[in-house]
């Protein structure tokens, strides 16, 4: 876990496993643990698909998520060493700040490649700049 604040990571992380239909939450140890990455799928922009969008309700568009998994052999490692039947993790998502960050690096590129004068109105640049919520428009 990259921090500015090494003395603030995280020793432990919770990982749920099952034993014999029981299941339990334990703290395991971030060295045991193998590299897990959480992706968001996103839906297309409401602009883009035409769908309704309501101003009022700040919308960031993911419909699911994808895992990416590095180190199985840690898993099935760590699986043996906990007598688990299966392990999971919880990931929470919170924010817009992932759906903001993609929105910079996609309106960069597109002035870069095509020019400001393509773009008739941003309406992401709300969203970017944090003035709105509305990621998902």
């Amino acid at each position: 876990m990259s921090t500015r604040h090494k003395g603030q990571r995280p020793k432990t992380f919770p990982v749920l496993i099952e034993r014999e239909g029981h299941r339990d939450e334990i703290n395991v140890q971030i060295e045991k643990l193998p590299a897990w990455l959480w992706l968001p799928v996103f839906r297309l922009p409401a602009f883009i698909d035409k769908r309704h969008h309501d101003k009022r309700v700040e919308t960031h568009n993911v419909s699911g998520g994808v895992w990416i998994l590095s180190g199985q052999r840690l898993v099935k490692e760590l699986g043996e060493e906990l007598n688990a039947d299966s392990i999971a993790l919880t990931v929470t998502y919170t924010g817009h700040d992932f759906g903001r960050l993609l929105a910079k690096i996609a309106y960069g590129f597109a002035i870069r490649e095509f020019g400001v004068r393509i773009i008739d109105h941003a309406y992401v640049l709300s969203a970017i700049r944090g003035d709105s919520k509305d990621i998902g428009k």
